[in-house]
């Protein structure tokens, strides 16, 4: 987003909340366009009248308020842990022959919640393998890992970027990372 649309975002916001008047306005268009640079003039616009509409509060919404409104908007809840779930169980059906090919199809959230073509082997060869406990403990590793790439997904990649630099991972790696949370 430019600061030209982040002035009209911001303008809007003034005509939709009256009392919403930014002390340094140079500065919150500033701040804004950074936090929200990765995001189109549409994509913030819509979040901004699906916030206007649904909250009942009569404050502006702040920065991460619009994320969060974007990522509802761009990621409809779904049983996408059932979805993940089911391409899990077809692949232990398949026995252990084709774990390794299997486990190499799977989206990388899928792959991380299983661990390893090793854990299909185990779970198409285990005599007392239950399917509802590893369903259930599936779901609960897929369902933190979808949170935490969601969570990532919120921060402007150049943000993603320095705070991996500071965590120690490598400029390559940053970018990896970064590239990843965008391939929606």
């Amino acid at each position: 987003m430019t600061p030209q649309e982040t002035n009209k975002i911001l303008a809007s916001m003034m005509i939709a909340y009256p009392s919403f008047k930014p002390a340094n306005p140079q500065a919150t268009t500033i701040l804004w366009t950074e936090m929200l640079g990765d995001y189109t003039y549409l994509e913030v616009d819509t979040a901004l009248k699906s916030f206007i509409v649904s909250n009942t509060s009569a404050f502006a919404p702040s920065i991460s308020q619009l994320i969060e409104q974007i990522q509802k908007i761009k990621h409809p809840e779904v049983d996408v842990e059932s979805e993940a779930w089911q391409m899990v169980r077809k692949a232990i059906g398949r026995g252990n022959y084709h774990s390794e090919e299997d486990f190499a199809k799977f989206p990388p959230l899928v792959q991380r919640a299983v661990g390893s073509a090793a854990q299909l082997r185990v779970w198409a060869q285990d005599e007392s393998y239950n399917e509802g406990v590893e369903s259930s403990n599936f779901k609960k590793v897929y369902r933190i890992l979808v949170e935490r790439e969601r969570e990532k997904e919120k921060y402007p990649q150049t943000l993603r970027l320095a705070m991996n630099q500071i965590g120690g991972i490598s400029h390559e790696e940053s970018i990896g990372i970064a590239d990843s949370t965008n391939n929606d």
